[in-house]
């Protein structure tokens, strides 16, 4: 299924090492609203690097091309100016500074220039070599009926233009003979009695000299172009094969395809061992602008770009068919083009049509075709048998080829969905992927013969939730929208149903749409919606399948699948001024970094993200430091904590307006520090309280021996100016206060951190660029030894430069014998100016100190398990019964929240230490006991089932 567009972060993508979104150094791709912005944001740019060229991202060759094309387009629709055209604002940075180019993406997203920016993804070819002797038969062939499809076409005399994005075609092979396409613009004599083939001039005009037989984006050449495509890496000429080998010729193997010629366009390098791709999809471009009917990709990656997907939609609309590989990963994800809209991504499956163990699986994916163990031509008259999807997409290419021949008053899409028509189901036999490997696996007799099609897409899905925040969690109401557009035959009574194995359908409150009737190419966006409500579900970043069933009158039935993120490990809180998403293990503002899409970020009264990147350290030695903050490498953050009891809210809390609890611990080993850390952040909607968030961690020992001296504190990476542009922070010594604002704009907060619990502070400034031991910065990375120092050296160094800049606070050092735990409060507040902030922060330790249970979170943790038992549980009858130890006799203050931190019922002042809690008006489902005795709380979950 394909053009699906989700406005939420919803769909999980759980990414393997082998399908890692991999970029280029470096580099960084930015389209820009307006060539007249180019300046402007070079400005903002400047703040991050310096040694810099800005291109354009399609060479000048293609982009001459193109604009060929669009004024020939122009003429004839009289539709937009050229400039106007998304392409040709887009361009690529290559720089020399060390920032990682996801890190500088993120900074720089918020600029108002821009439309996006992104790293430029490493694309790579899609095949396994085998290492068995070549087969001796093409079983391909056989189970897609190619043979009885051929025997329907005899009498065709056309042809049809496959371009072939890879890495270079061995045209002199026994077995390609003849099969090349030759551009009749370059072709024959000129007016000089030269060849037009290696004359040295551009006869078609199309920008590309002597392009008679493709072209060549990755020669070894001076200008790394040439209008050779031979031969490459073998991977070309293998997929080629797959596509036209010569048929009835006594040689070798047959193709699919004998109507085919080939485009080949090289898009890798000349070394054969070398898998990365190089201008790929300028290559695929410039077969769409060339002509091709389909164009094949067997190659792809991770990561979404925005880049690429202007290039494919434009591709599209230029006509050509683009059908790619789904990727070897083995994972449940999307790969790139495949998932992009309007490209047929495709599966692989094995000789009994299974899917293929290597083969990726998703909703998106449109077919299936044979892709293990396939024979094919290699370089030097050579034949092998591959793995790989990259074997799969080009027979799928071949038979929309064999479509295209058949039913030339076809458009592209139309061909695309007559592929998926006629696709044989293998759900029978691949009952762990149904509507994950695609309509079926395709069979070119049955898209030569049949003739009662039908095809309905889903071209958009878009996911409403009851709540205004980012996750869904037990209780939310969801609802599912759909877009649809029908291709082929007209349709009748149309109903979509949906289930899920993992909510019941008494939760559903609607799980069928009534469609109606569809008419060839009409669409239809109803205002009906799948509904249902979020039931208990146990667990954490638990993704919930929903799935999708289409049927009609005329018997046509298609399956796919939504999928949805619950019970997150994150959660948004904004209770008062402040708005700021938190994380399970120490982690706030986002839970992605470097991404930064899950969560809302850290945001003050209704303004604009301010903070980048916030993250625990605990460190007790140069060694010995457990953090989530990023890494040596600065593409990832380091993951030395692990999840205890996930992230809770509680609105009200005691005494507070909300509260959160969690829980995690780092591994004892020898490059942490072995601590268990209970991390509790609190809003209060008080005058005094309401710009402010209190953060407080109970770190405890869990090792065997003490700690002399234990450090523990945050990494904050604030952006408070355009992308963190022109920030300063500083240490003030007089009131013992971390200070943070942007000297260039009055408009823009100040913001304070300041430890308020009875330990020794720390503080250092960062520049992030810095490069020196003083100034070690964070760019290049941040190490360990880095962090510690940050930690641990008093008011190491107390300011920064006016750019992009970052601190650390932390409270230390620390003894902490075994088993013992020390309560560590910091708080984070804002204000207009200076003065506001400097009241605001007496305000605040003085609010702090004042006898309340808020003075609470300042005193030495009391170890007391109070409850000891909770019976029955789950709790079948209308009371539960607690067992605690009361050692202070003192009033005992509890209260009942449901799984989603709303308080249902309040019991207080109980003065024994046996108590009966009524239920009686409670209904079933998951719920938290909260026990307060003095400053000490507890809390216990607690399931009801009547």
């Amino acid at each position: 299924m394909k053009n699906i567009f989700i406005p939420l972060i919803l769909l999980i993508i759980i990414l393997g090492k082998a399908n890692s979104a991999e970029y280029y150094n470096n580099r960084v791709v930015v389209k820009f609203k307006d060539f007249k912005n180019i300046d402007k944001f070079e400005k903002e740019l400047s703040n991050y690097i310096h040694n810099y060229k800005i291109n354009p991202y399609i060479s000048a060759n293609s982009l001459r091309m193109l604009e060929k094309k669009l004024n020939y387009s122009n003429q004839l629709l009289s539709t937009q100016p050229i400039k106007d055209y998304q392409i040709f604002k887009i361009f690529k940075i290559d720089y020399q500074d060390n920032i990682d180019p996801q890190l500088l993406s993120t900074k720089l997203k918020k600029s108002k220039f821009i439309q996006y920016i992104e790293p430029e993804y490493k694309r790579q070819i899609d095949v396994e070599l085998p290492n068995d002797t070549l087969l001796s038969q093409q079983y391909a062939l056989f189970n897609c009926q190619v043979f009885e499809a051929l025997q329907t076409l005899k009498d065709i005399k056309d042809s049809v233009l496959i371009g072939e994005v890879d890495t270079g075609l061995d045209y002199l092979h026994e077995d390609l003979q003849n099969i090349m396409w030759v551009n009749p613009g370059e072709d024959g004599i000129d007016d000089n009695g030269n060849d037009k083939r290696n004359n040295g001039i551009d006869d078609d005009h199309n920008g590309y000299i002597d392009d008679w037989k493709g072209w060549d984006f990755g020669s070894s050449d001076s200008l790394g172009q040439d209008n050779d495509p031979y031969p490459g890496g073998g991977h070309g000429t293998h997929v080629a094969g797959i596509i036209a080998a010569n048929t009835n010729n006594n040689i070798g193997i047959a193709g699919i395809n004998p109507f085919a010629k080939i485009l080949p366009v090289k898009i890798g390098y000349d070394d054969p061992n070398i898998r990365n791709l190089i201008r790929s999809y300028e290559g695929l471009l410039y077969a769409a602008m060339m002509g091709a009917d389909v164009i094949n990709c067997s190659w792809g990656g991770g990561g979404y770009s925005a880049a690429e997907n202007d290039i494919v939609q434009q591709a599209n609309a230029f006509g050509a068919l683009i059908v790619a590989a789904a990727g070897n990963n083995s994972q449940n994800t999307k790969f790139y083009p495949a998932s992009y809209d309007n490209v047929i991504s495709v599966a692989a499956t094995d000789q009994t049509d299974r899917k293929s163990y290597f083969s990726n699986y998703h909703y998106v994916v449109s077919v299936s075709a044979p892709g293990t163990m396939v024979l094919s031509t290699t370089p030097n008259n050579n034949y092998e048998a591959w793995n790989g999807t990259s074997m799969a997409s080009p027979v799928a290419a071949a038979i929309a080829g064999l479509i295209k021949i058949k039913h030339p008053e076809y458009n592209n899409q139309m061909i695309g969905e007559h592929l998926k028509a006629t696709c044989d189901n293998i759900d029978s036999l691949n009952p762990d992927f149904i509507g994950l490997i695609g309509r079926g696996r395709v069979n070119a007799y049955k898209a030569m013969t049949d003739t009662n099609l039908y095809s309905l897409n889903i071209k958009d899905i878009e996911i409403i939730k009851s709540t205004p925040n980012s996750v869904l969690i037990q209780g939310d109401t969801v609802r599912i929208k759909f877009a649809f557009q029908n291709t082929l035959k007209p349709l009748t009574n149309v109903t979509l149903q949906a289930t899920s194995q993992l909510i019941d359908s008494t939760y559903f409150i609607n799980n069928q749409l009534d469609l109606g009737n569809f008419a060839t190419m009409q669409s239809k966006s109803p205002e009906n919606s799948i509904q249902f409500v979020i039931p208990q579900i146990n667990g954490i970043d638990i993704t919930v399948p929903i799935n999708i069933y289409i049927t009609s009158n005329e018997n046509f039935k298609i399956q796919t699948q939504v999928s949805i993120l619950i019970n997150p490990s994150y959660r948004t809180i904004d209770k008062n001024n402040i708005s700021l998403t938190i994380g399970s293990i120490g982690n706030i503002a986002f839970n992605d970094y470097p991404t930064n899409n899950q969560g809302d970020g850290f945001v003050w009264k209704g303004g604009s993200n301010l903070l980048f990147e916030g993250a625990i350290m605990v460190g007790v030695d140069t060694v010995r430091v457990s953090d989530i903050a990023r890494g040596a490498n600065p593409s990832y953050r380091s993951y030395d904590f692990h999840i205890i009891d996930p992230i809770v809210v509680h609105s009200p809390g005691i005494d507070v307006t909300l509260e959160t609890a969690s829980k995690f611990e780092d591994n004892i080993d020898s490059n942490t520090v072995g601590v268990n850390v209970a991390n509790y952040f609190y809003q209060f909607d008080t005058e005094t309280m309401e710009d402010c968030i209190v953060a407080r961690y109970d770190a405890t020992n869990i090792t065997n021996s003490k700690f002399d001296s234990l450090f523990l504190g945050n990494y904050y990476d604030w952006d408070i100016g355009v992308s963190g542009s022109n920030d300063f922070t500083y240490w003030d010594y007089q009131n013992q206060l971390a200070i943070c604002y942007n000297p260039e704009s009055d408009s823009l907060p100040y913001i304070g951190t300041m430890l308020v619990s009875n330990q020794k502070v720390n503080y250092f400034a960062i520049d992030n660029d810095g490069t020196t031991d003083d100034n070690p910065g964070v760019y290049d990375g941040f190490t360990k030894l880095e962090k510690w120092k940050m930690l641990s050296s008093g008011i190491g160094r107390d300011s920064s430069g006016i750019k992009d800049i970052s601190n650390v606070i932390s409270a230390g050092p620390i003894e902490l014998e075994s088993g013992k735990t020390e309560k560590i409060v910091f708080v984070i507040f804002l204000a207009d100016n200076l003065d506001q902030l400097i009241t605001k922060s007496k305000a605040i330790r003085e609010f702090m100190k004042s006898p309340s249970s808020v003075s609470d979170y300042l005193d030495p943790i009391n170890n007391t398990n109070i409850i000891k038992s909770i019976y029955p549980n789950p709790a079948n009858a209308n009371n539960i019964n607690l067992l605690i130890d009361n050692p202070y006799n003192k009033p005992t203050n509890i209260r009942l929240f449901d799984i989603n931190g709303q308080l249902v019922k309040q019991y207080t002042n109980y003065n024994n230490n046996n108590i009966k809690l009524d239920i009686t008006n409670i209904v079933n489902g998951a719920y938290i006991i909260q026990i307060s005795l003095g400053n000490i709380k507890q809390y216990k979950k607690v399931i009801i089932q009547k």
